[in-house]
């Protein structure tokens, strides 16, 4: 059987059409999850250079999808149309935004070439030649070779990951500009509606290199101090930007670093030298540091310093 280390695109002759073909090592269950799974397409689809962040994601037959592709400070959108979902068949439309009036209508199929490998064959109607010699014309190929390879590696589908899921109440928006306003290390990968103007029901995200998903829809479960967010800061300044930025349009104080956002989620803000001063090696200093944490709401670094001198 022919494989295909790279893509292989062609364009028929008689009908303005562009054919891909590639194989994987991948099951036919994992590459249809590539295409469905929002997360994963946020990974997969290319170029490298690129971040894909999802804006619409109704992944159902008559729903819609749509996602930018940013690399610095640009960006270039795209959108299209869920036709047919099923597990060895999808049919979408598929639109740039900066030629809106090229759309094609795609068919891709799984074909599965056993031993855990399988045969992706996309086919892509235009209403032209002139617009399909422009779509080949585009670097296109960059874009779907460098994506596929992604999928290529087996590992990066199978590999078992363990990744954070909060339930928000409806405001996951709000949560998320909020997040985004304090920590210089975060990024949506993804983030779904039922449609451009409504609330965001699901996303994913990254923030000070650990990844997030969030749900987020009214419903009887709450956020509780069971669960909390820890940040270790490297000083009282950054401790306190944390602290009364999270606070801040309806959070809650609580003890010993704790507190809730407006959103109902519990957090642990610490300056790393409270853990110093809890580990002294002089038993006197280590208590009387803890003993004053025990009475602080927001921890202030030069009272627990003070106390520990005090017991010396």
């Amino acid at each position: 059987m022919t494989d295909h280390p790279q893509a292989q695109i062609e364009a028929d002759a008689d009908v303005p059409t562009i054919r891909i073909v590639r194989d994987f090592a991948a099951s036919p269950a994992q590459l249809y999850r590539a295409h469905t799974d929002p997360d994963l397409y946020a990974r997969w689809v290319g170029p490298n250079d690129e971040t894909t962040r999802i804006e619409v994601w109704d992944c159902r037959t008559g729903g819609s999808w749509a996602f930018s592709n940013v690399r610095g400070d640009e960006s270039y959108s795209f959108h299209g149309c869920f036709h047919e979902i099923s597990p060895t068949r999808l049919v979408q439309t598929f639109t740039f935004d900066g030629w809106p009036d090229g759309v094609s209508l795609e068919t891709l199929t799984f074909t599965d070439l056993g031993d855990g490998r399988t045969r992706l064959t996309a086919q892509s109607l235009v209403d032209s030649f002139a617009g399909r010699d422009q779509w080949l014309a585009s670097g296109m190929d960059v874009g779907v070779n460098d994506g596929s390879s992604t999928t290529c590696s087996p590992k990066s589908e199978r590999e078992t990951m363990i990744t954070t899921c909060l339930w928000f109440q409806g405001d996951l928006d709000a949560a998320l500009a909020r997040y985004e306003s304090l920590f210089d290390d975060f990024e949506v990968s993804s983030r779904n509606r039922m449609g451009p103007d409504e609330p965001a029901m699901l996303a994913s995200w990254r923030m000070n290199g650990t990844e997030f998903r969030a749900i987020s829809q009214p419903a009887d479960s709450q956020f509780n101090e069971s669960m909390s967010l820890s940040v270790t800061c490297e000083d009282q300044a950054e401790a306190d930007r944390l602290w009364y930025g999270l606070i801040a349009g309806g959070g809650e104080e609580s003890m010993c670093g704790w507190l809730k956002d407006p959103y109902g989620l519990s957090w642990q803000i610490t300056p790393k030298r409270l853990y110093e001063l809890l580990s002294d090696p002089n038993p006197a200093r280590a208590a009387a540091a803890q003993n004053t944490m025990l009475s602080q709401h927001r921890i202030v670094v030069s009272e627990l310093e003070a106390a520990a001198d005090q017991a010396s």
